[in-house]
């Protein structure tokens, strides 16, 4: 996920031709890309002028794009929003919370207003769950699914109110070890999903 953190974004835009190669590059990967052809320069025939890219760097070359799978972009800086505006469609975060969500939603209005329209953009978010009775094999990175302790209908709900506030998928991460993995699906199949319904 290109700019999810801070010192990525920071190192892609310490020079302007870095930054303006960045911008071209996923124009191009918005537009549906294919690998240069051998003796390609770069688009419109221009080698990007950073010295720290080498001469073996290359951007991607325009292809149309016929189809492919959604574009989505992490990142929560002003930079990263705008970027998955300009580009994308969607947005992925990890472990957002409903403020969070609305605080994304509220931004990216705002953002929107010189770019395009916000609501045209997926909303979707990793949530971290260790169902009940499953023990973690990691420490969470970030606040679990339905609570500490959680429940299926704590899960449904925290799900719920993720929807209502316009998140519209959700990727489960398990910190379980991969024994448990099997047993961590049917709890969230037979006891969660029934509920989402």
């Amino acid at each position: 996920m290109l700019g999810q953190f801070a010192e990525e974004a920071g190192g892609l835009t310490e020079s302007a031709a870095r930054s303006q190669g960045s911008r071209q590059c996923q124009h191009e990967l918005r537009r549906g890309v294919r690998p240069p052809r051998r003796g390609h320069q770069g688009l419109r025939g221009q080698v990007p002028r950073d010295p720290r890219l080498g001469r073996g760097s290359w951007c991607l070359q325009r292809e149309r794009r016929h189809a492919g799978p959604p574009v989505w972009i992490g990142g929560h800086s002003d930079v990263a929003l705008r970027r998955a505006l300009r580009f994308g469609d969607g947005w992925y975060g990890t472990g957002a919370d409903v403020a969070e969500v609305a605080g994304l939603r509220r931004r990216l209005r705002e953002l929107a207003a010189d770019t395009a329209d916000s609501g045209r953009l997926t909303l979707a978010s990793a949530a971290f769950l260790t169902p009940p009775g499953i023990p973690a094999a990691v420490l969470s990175p970030g606040q679990p699914l339905g609570g500490v302790s959680p429940t299926a209908t704590s899960v449904a709900d925290a799900l719920g109110r993720l929807v209502e506030e316009g998140l519209t998928a959700c990727t489960l991460w398990l910190p379980v070890a991969a024994e448990h993995v099997e047993k961590a699906m049917e709890w969230i199949a037979a006891e969660v999903m029934p509920q989402l319904a």
